[in-house]
């Protein structure tokens, strides 16, 4: 597992260019499933649009991009080409073309389709994912405040706490500090404290 930059949230960014209404749309996505859903979405809010060009890039590896009519060439690879530039993976761009009416030719297309590409990044905004383990603390609750303000310096999110007959909290940990909490934890708290690793995932 490995960190990976992918897009923040679904976004649009609008460009004209010799009257051709560009409207990029740029949204993360998880799996191939969620791509034909979001297209159809996207086509139905557009349905007026000439052109749907779009590109992506998945974590296994799989890119794809399509012209959807457009010269070849002109519109999906530029597309993907930010997607790269970008470093993004897991990430989605689409963008509708509003014909003019003037013809912008192969170089003025691949222009258009590339600024519009970066626009719609630029609104979603991008993230760093990173590999983290899920993992459940059980502790006395004499060290539960020592237990957060660890978590917290050494970058791990308390998701939640429990408080029964002992606290529990719900953390989820970057994969590389696991080793260097669970040796703090057992100094802390005299080996009083418990960590169970109960996934892993990428946050």
């Amino acid at each position: 597992m490995r960190a990976y930059t992918t897009l923040k949230e679904r976004a649009e960014a609008e460009y004209i260019c010799k009257r051709s209404r560009f409207i990029g749309i740029a949204a993360p996505v998880a799996a191939e499933m969620d791509i034909a859903g979001l297209l159809k979405t996207i086509k139905a809010e557009h349905s007026g649009a000439n052109h749907h060009c779009y590109a992506y890039a998945l974590k296994d590896g799989k890119q794809r991009c399509n012209d959807d009519g457009e010269p070849q060439g002109t519109a999906g690879i530029p597309i993907l080409e930010v997607l790269k530039r970008e470093d993004i993976t897991d990430g989605i761009i689409v963008a509708v073309r509003y014909f003019g009416g003037t013809l912008l030719g192969a170089p003025g297309l691949v222009r258009a389709y590339s600024h519009t590409a970066k626009l719609a990044v630029n609104a979603a905004g991008t993230v760093l994912r990173q590999p983290c383990a899920a993992a459940l603390i059980t502790a006395p609750y004499a060290f539960y405040d020592k237990l957060c303000l660890l978590l917290q310096n050494r970058g791990a999110k308390v998701l939640n706490s429990d408080f029964t007959e002992h606290v529990s909290i719900e953390v989820r940990i970057p994969a590389e500090a696991v080793g260097e909490i669970s040796g703090e934890l057992t100094e802390l708290t005299a080996d009083k404290a418990k960590l169970e690793i109960t996934g892993e995932i990428f946050a």
